[in-house]
């Protein structure tokens, strides 16, 4: 069989898959350089730093002119993270999630096994297909905007009949490239390393007054940080990427206690519907969060 060679003239520059992270430029780099004496290694406290995120928040509301009452909200992790986060505090009860490449089956199968949550209707589809919401009595819609795997790429737009619940939108691959209007999303959540041709490992949310909790949620600072409302759920599994009691663990881990992926299943088991067997803590704003796993 003869060995089939790509012309030189249609190799990619960079080859790096289509939907992947975009290149760093040099000059991004340089200026990061210059200002690294006056801004890395110091407090995350001082005006420069704080400066540049409120820079970001602004640039961000700008960017999607975001309407009154909707906030920018960033933190650590990457989309991963953000999840966990929306695992915890943003899903009631049910999501329904359309699941057509990597990203939207993730964040579904994180919702599915999350033990303190019902059942999730996960609507799967072809590769290079997607569909569409079909509404039914969920408390969120999520899916991804563009899917970072395949390319497919939908239209954000809030479904109709689905009243009062979330709509969540991953953006990761889309925001700042793909159009979207602010009034069709109550989270649209990415990391900045596709359009923004920035690093991973930072997570931003545009996030409506619903999905902040006016009205909705009382508040409660943990885990999504310092002014960000959740549900106040006391019997809530800890996020597995806040889990530093069973890291990273998809079994018993040496010393004889259960990993997290074991854990989860042993909870799910119990009695058919998810019990948690936890030590309840009061959960106010900057105070604890709300659960102190056992070990099992």
């Amino acid at each position: 069989m003869t060995d089939l060679q790509i012309p030189a003239d249609l190799l990619p520059v960079d080859g790096r898959f289509g939907s992947g992270p975009s290149k760093v430029r040099q000059a991004q780099v340089d200026a990061l350089s210059a200002a690294a004496p006056h801004y890395l290694g110091t407090s995350h406290r001082k005006p420069g730093v704080k400066g540049e995120v409120k820079r970001l928040r602004e640039g961000l509301r700008d960017l999607f002119s975001l309407p009154e009452g909707y906030e920018v909200i960033l933190g650590n992790g990457g989309t991963t993270a953000f999840w966990d986060i929306a695992t915890f505090g943003l899903i009631e009860a049910r999501g329904q999630f359309l699941s057509f490449g990597e990203f939207g089956s993730k964040f579904a199968k994180a919702a599915a096994t999350a033990p303190h949550l019902g059942d999730m209707d996960i609507r799967t589809f072809e590769p290079g297909t997607a569909g569409p919401f079909e509404p039914g009595d969920f408390d969120v819609y999520a899916s991804p905007h563009n899917e970072t795997s395949t390319g497919v790429a939908i239209e954000a737009v809030r479904p109709a009949g689905t009243g009062d619940a979330l709509v969540m939108f991953d953006a990761t691959s889309a925001a700042g490239g793909l159009p979207v209007v602010a009034e069709d999303f109550d989270v649209y959540y990415f990391a900045p390393q596709k359009c923004f041709a920035s690093d991973g490992g930072l997570w931003f949310a545009l996030m409506s007054p619903r999905a902040l909790g006016t009205g909705r949620h009382d508040r409660c600072q943990w885990p999504l940080g310092a002014g960000v409302p959740g549900p106040v759920h006391r019997d809530r599994q800890l996020p597995p990427g806040a889990d530093l009691q069973h890291p990273g663990a998809g079994h018993d881990l040496p010393d004889g206690r259960a990993g997290r992926l074991v854990q989860r299943q042993r909870w799910a088991e119990v009695g058919g519907r998810p019990q948690r067997r936890a030590v309840p803590r009061t959960c106010t704003a900057g105070r604890t969060p709300p659960t102190t796993p056992v070990p099992m």
